[in-house]
């Protein structure tokens, strides 16, 4: 079942949900995380906003051009998945996101100055699921909306990636 037919989890209050890792009591860096994650959330979405212009204007470029601005179609559809990622890109880069509010200030810093580390890390990620995706376009059965809506295929990327680089935590 899709992430979005369990969207109330978010909010129980028992173990099998997910209200008290978000809003923890005891964590006092609560409001500069869920910051951090919304920046980096809408920077994606403007990346995205950027790549649907470029795809809209595609018919007027030469195969090459065309073909090599298709490659990251997925972009229209994976800005969750790409949010997901950068958690560990940051932890790899040193920042420590769990306990530590400059790191998380820095990052927002860096966010809104479309530094070179996170243009480095958006790039990173989506040019591994190129790689990723490439083969996987090519099955009958595959289309960008489902695999990026269904929650295997976090855990199947995530494990790609780390098996790529070595530090993205795998999911069970």
């Amino acid at each position: 079942m899709g992430a979005g037919h369990e969207k109330g989890r978010i909010f129980l209050k028992e173990k099998t949900g997910f209200y008290d890792d978000i809003f923890n009591k005891n964590d006092d860096l609560i409001a500069e995380k869920l910051f951090v994650s919304w920046r980096l959330l809408k920077y994606i979405e403007m990346n995205k906003a950027e790549y649907r212009k470029a795809y809209r204007e595609v018919k007027n470029l030469p195969e090459g051009a065309r073909n090599e601005i298709y490659k990251y179609d997925f972009l229209l559809h994976s800005e969750y998945f790409i949010l997901n990622l950068f958690k560990d890109f940051l932890k790899d880069g040193g920042f420590d996101i769990d306990s530590k509010k400059d790191d998380l200030l820095t990052i927002i810093y860096k966010i809104d100055n479309n530094d070179k580390q996170i243009r480095k890390y958006y790039s990173t990620i989506n040019n591994t699921l190129v790689e990723y995706l490439t083969d996987l376009k090519k099955q009958p059965w595959y289309y960008h909306n489902k695999f990026f809506k269904n929650e295997k295929s976090i855990g199947l990327i995530r494990n790609y990636i780390n098996s790529k680089y070595g530090f993205v935590e795998i999911m069970q």
